[in-house]
């Protein structure tokens, strides 16, 4: 018998902004100066993380499980605090965003990645790559700092390409949040425009 098709309902930015704030004000206790403890909230709304060998890196950065309770993370990217907590993140947006599916014991059928047609894949991706920034990189700490470091580097890094990637050190550093991540943020608080991203960040990634 065929799988129903799981159908997802996507967010506004404005919608996922305001969702992140309230994320932000209800584990206001799980930030650390600059650093919201993702691991930390995915542990206080039930889930555990769960680190896995065999080359999973070279697949995915992170999924949850059948059992939605559990985040499966690749036992490589524990290594690298940045790249990791991105992925604890993505995953904990996705049951935030899809939360009648972690109410179960096991994900629906039509739910799995796997069974979910391509427009439905991208649909869930994109807001929880979105909310999972807002998340990491909170908009008026973001926003603050991206300011701060820009103004302090200009005189070092006139050239634009260069200045971009040291204020992304800079973002990763502040946030413990990998730094592609962060030029995303740029992109959807509008600090940056996409052609930016593109132009000086993707088509130059020797860092």
């Amino acid at each position: 018998m065929t799988a129903k098709p799981y159908i997802y309902a996507q967010r506004s930015k404005r919608e996922l902004e305001e969702i992140a704030e309230v994320i932000l004000t209800r584990f206001r206790n799980r930030r650390s100066g600059l650093i919201v403890d993702v691991e930390a909230i995915s542990e206080d709304c039930g889930l555990t993380i769960l680190p896995r060998r065999g080359g999973l890196e070279n697949h995915v950065h992170a999924y949850c499980a059948r059992d939605p309770h559990f985040i499966v993370i690749p036992e490589a990217d524990c290594s690298y605090s940045p790249v990791y907590r991105g992925g604890v993140a993505e995953e904990l947006c996705h049951i935030i965003l899809e939360f009648e599916l972690f109410e179960n014991k096991d994900l629906p059928p039509g739910a799995r990645g796997h069974e979910l047609n391509v427009g439905e894949h991208r649909k869930i991706e994109t807001d929880a790559k979105f909310l999972s920034a807002a998340i990491l990189f909170p908009k008026g700490d973001f926003t603050a700092q991206f300011n701060i470091h820009t103004k302090q580097l200009t005189p070092q890094h006139p050239e634009r390409a260069k200045l971009l990637r040291e204020v992304l050190k800079c973002l990763e550093r502040d946030f413990d949040a990998y730094f592609l991540r962060a030029a995303h943020r740029l992109v959807d608080v509008g600090l940056i425009s996409e052609g930016d991203l593109n132009e000086h960040v993707f088509n130059k990634l020797v860092m």
